[in-house]
């Protein structure tokens, strides 16, 4: 049993790779239980030069032992980070987890996602991650002490969305569904339903196709955008639809990722992405649980 998992960090992202993406991937149901099941895992984290220094000292300081990693520095990193990550899971034959230095994934999340994979050779996971305001987040994540389950991320996320998920309430006269591709309600305490038409690939199972894929479309938002497409016609894709299995957030800033209003636009049965993976998407929905 191996995985692979990868980051892209630089510039401003240093820090939250440091403060989000290792910090949560070290929760002890994530990296550290793996490694107790027996897993070997590699970690392939692409910088900056100018970050190297950097991004050397984070790794080090949260200690990765049993963890093989490797910085691999490139002054044209985001170009190539695609295509290399994916050739090395087709080559070595390995589950792809992307970890992306911006979102904080629960307490035993991971491990989950692997467990379900564990036996199927060309499967990709999709799951929702909600998008948080970065400031009020991160305050709050600076005062907990220990893991952070997925019901209680999911409780404590859900007073600090962004302005696409905060506006994207279905009781809301005006809101933002068409425009963000969400849809959600609250249905009880603590429980929340929630569609989304752009879930993001979590675990992946990379084939040739997908190399050659990104060896052309290598701009990062082809990953979730348009790839899944591909996924979807050809069966490969798998949706998680409850937050007890793996909860994820995205950090936001204000100034990032805000989308119109409209009126009388409740659900997102009409949304500004069409392609086959969001209309498949618009049939699912998550139940998003609190504690």
């Amino acid at each position: 049993m191996h995985l692979l998992i990868t980051t892209l960090v630089y510039d401003s992202y240093v820090s939250l790779f440091d403060l989000i993406c290792l910090r949560s991937l070290m929760q002890k149901g994530n990296i550290p239980l793996l490694l107790e099941r027996g897993y070997k895992i590699t970690y392939l984290v692409y910088t900056k030069p100018e970050d190297e220094v950097s991004v050397r000292e984070i790794v080090g300081r949260y200690g990765m032992d049993g963890v093989s990693y490797t910085v691999v520095p490139s002054s044209d990193c985001r170009r190539r980070y695609l295509v290399d990550i994916t050739n090395y899971s087709v080559v070595n034959g390995l589950p792809l987890f992307i970890a992306n230095p911006d979102i904080f994934i629960g307490d035993g999340s991971l491990s989950n996602l692997m467990v379900y994979n564990t036996k199927r050779s060309n499967i990709c996971l999709a799951a929702l991650h909600v998008r948080v305001d970065m400031k009020t987040f991160m305050e709050w994540l600076d005062k907990v002490e220990g893991d952070i389950s997925n019901p209680v991320l999911v409780t404590h996320s859900m007073t600090m969305l962004s302005q696409s998920w905060r506006d994207a309430y279905v009781d809301k006269g005006r809101n933002c569904s068409w425009s963000a591709g969400a849809a959600m309600q609250k249905i009880g305490d603590k429980l929340w339903i929630v569609n989304f038409r752009i879930p993001n690939v979590f675990l992946a199972r990379m084939s040739r196709a997908d190399y050659n894929y990104f060896s052309v479309n290598y701009d990062l938002g082809c990953y979730d955008h348009s790839w899944p497409e591909h996924l979807v016609r050809d069966k490969r894709f798998k949706y998680i639809g409850s937050s007890d299995v793996f909860y994820a957030v995205e950090m936001t800033s204000p100034q990032n990722n805000t989308s119109p209003l409209r009126d009388n636009d409740l659900w997102n049965d009409e949304a500004s992405n069409n392609m086959l993976h969001s209309e498949t998407n618009r049939n699912f929905l998550s139940v998003v649980r609190g504690e």
